[in-house]
């Protein structure tokens, strides 16, 4: 029976699947940081080049929709806040909680955008490689496909995501000031502090663990789906579109927990 004729069961099933695919998931994680400290350095080079193409792609590639992105999101929070906080003669409040919307939301937008771009690409590289038997020729070569392949892919990941989404909080609070001043939403009782000044003292650290959280779970999604694919060419838009909805879901769980419970601490 399904999940409406049996619901226990249809939701142990659906809990075992996710524990199996959970586990699959920290394997991977497990080999390819295990194959980085085995292989000592070996073939250095190929490793470094093959994360600065990842780096090029997911960060460099995405900057200019993420540029547009980050202005109209930035515009739309301070109209909103303006419009709410204007109103009510705190206009001193305008920019501080724009900065802090725009803490939470903006590493959700850039996660989404590296989802569809850099994550179904991943899956797709990959799960090309399995049909074509390429996983099997590095094996026969004795090449660590975890060290070689997965792990310049990872740190290109976090290491794009950190780099993206200080610029993306950037943008969308700079652009979106401008855009609310040129339209006098916003006076000079507004102020004009520096952005670092607004920021609280965990705000950074916060974005960086935030980036490298969700840099290393799409990555390690992506791979693993990747890596499922089989035989046939259709498992891989099939593979890329559960990889996509895992990473949506691990992303909005990992923002969750750390907004509420990190966050709250460090307050």
């Amino acid at each position: 029976m399904g999940l409406l004729g049996d619901p226990l069961g249809g939701i142990g099933r659906w809990a075992l699947r996710l524990i199996s695919r959970g586990a699959g998931v920290a394997g991977l994680g497990y080999a390819t940081l295990k194959a980085f400290f085995l292989e000592k350095g070996r073939g250095r080079q190929l490793v470094w080049q093959s994360f600065l193409r990842q780096v090029y792609f997911t960060a460099a590639q995405a900057i200019p929709l993420l540029t547009l992105a980050s202005v109209c999101v930035g515009t739309v929070v301070f109209f909103i806040a303006a419009q709410l906080l204007g109103g009510l003669g705190l206009a001193a409040h305008i920019r501080p909680s724009s900065e802090m919307f725009l803490r939470e939301l903006m590493p959700l937008i850039t996660i989404l955008v590296i989802i569809g771009r850099s994550g179904t690409a991943m899956v797709t590289e990959i799960g090309t490689m399995k049909i074509n038997r390429e996983d099997q020729i590095l094996d026969a070569m004795a090449i660590n496909m975890d060290y070689f392949v997965i792990f310049p892919r990872l740190l290109g990941m976090v290491a794009s995501l950190l780099v993206l989404n200080l610029y993306v909080f950037a943008v969308s609070f700079h652009g979106g000031e401008f855009m609310a001043r040129s339209m006098g939403l916003l006076s000079e009782s507004a102020g004009r502090v520096p952005l670092l000044e607004l920021m609280g003292t965990w705000d950074l650290p916060m974005l960086a663990l935030k980036s490298i959280l969700f840099g290393t779970a799409v990555a390690l999604l992506a791979c693993h789906y990747g890596l499922s694919v089989r035989l046939s060419p259709t498992e891989v838009p099939q593979m890329a579109t559960r990889a996509v909805i895992s990473s949506i879901f691990v992303c909005l769980v990992l923002n969750l927990v750390c907004t509420l419970f990190i966050s709250g601490a460090a307050w």
